[in-house]
């Protein structure tokens, strides 16, 4: 198993004065949020909520057309080293916190290194998320569900 390069909390509580999803990213020390950085973090978020917003997110249990992720707030600066993100969500499925988890995961790699993601929303339980990530063998030609 592999393991996130940070910490991630997970509340079923959203906070208040906000959607019912919020995404919090806290960055490690030394790393100042600067305009350039907003843009780059913006960018994953607003794909997301894009896709959200006509139904790519309704996974098995939902209908597309009854499906939504709107944005209410894009990435707003909320602490030194934390930007915040809100969405309304109405019937998306569960797996969309393991997708900002991933997106969450690039931006760590690729943008700046993350200390804490918090995911408050009807998504997650009251609990840890998990660190670890699930590994999958990808089966070779001739392996694998049907093989002879």
């Amino acid at each position: 198993m592999l393991a996130r390069p940070f910490a991630t909390a997970c509340s079923s509580s959203p906070l208040a004065g906000g959607g019912n999803l919020q995404v919090i990213v806290d960055f490690k020390p030394g790393n100042d949020i600067s305009d350039d950085m907003l843009t780059q973090l913006r960018r994953p978020f607003q794909g997301l909520a894009d896709m959200g917003k006509w139904g790519g997110m309704a996974g098995e249990g939902h209908q597309p057309k009854e499906s939504t992720l709107d944005m209410i707030i894009n990435g707003k600066q909320v602490a030194p080293r934390c930007v915040r993100w809100d969405f309304d969500a109405t019937n998306i499925d569960p797996g969309t916190a393991f997708v900002i988890q991933n997106m969450v995961h690039y931006l760590h790699l690729f943008v700046a290194p993350v200390r804490k993601l918090e995911l408050h929303g009807p998504l997650v339980r009251d609990v840890e998320c998990p660190a670890r990530l699930p590994q999958t063998a990808i089966p070779r030609p001739g392996q694998g569900a049907g093989a002879r």
